[in-house]
């Protein structure tokens, strides 16, 4: 017998979702390459003694994930307010031991486990990811302690 859940996505969720996705793609190695020239240019300056310089890398060290972060969140919540498809639409889980079937108003999937790019389980959701950026949410609160258990042994 499968073990069910449902999502519908809003503006919540979603912030949630990015909080967990955001490391998961590009965006980790690219911010990671930034900082480390940051760090380059700043031992430079700081080697010379050029504050000016040394004040605008360590801005820059703290401005540009932020600004990254919040820039790429601020995206996707302006489109999803654009796509009231989405905002209507719920997704409909059903989990076996090999798989999950997720049924939406247009849609039937089913995605093998060991398909997934990534499982990645946080306080509230479990995120199952087919690519780097593109997941389905599982919320916790309407999962059943064998479905839990069940996506745990999937991480």
């Amino acid at each position: 017998m499968p073990y069910e859940s449902s999502n519908k996505w809003d503006e919540n969720e979603l912030k949630k979702y990015h909080k967990a996705a955001f490391f998961n793609a590009n965006n980790a190695s690219c911010l990671i390459i930034c900082e480390l020239l940051f760090i380059t240019l700043l031992a430079v300056s700081i080697k010379k003694g050029l504050v000016i310089s040394i004040v605008i890398c360590a801005i820059a060290m703290i401005v540009v994930p932020v600004l990254s972060y919040f820039g790429s969140q601020a995206k996707m919540i302006s489109s999803f307010r654009a796509d009231k498809t989405l905002q209507k639409t719920t997704y409909k889980y059903k989990f076996y031991e090999d798989r999950f079937e997720v049924d939406s108003d247009v849609n039937h999937t089913v995605i093998v486990y060991d398909d997934l790019h990534k499982v990645k389980e946080t306080d509230s959701n479990f995120y199952l990811f087919t690519t780097v950026q593109k997941a389905y949410s599982v919320r916790k609160s309407d999962s059943s302690a064998e479905l839990i258990d069940l996506l745990r042994s999937k991480i």
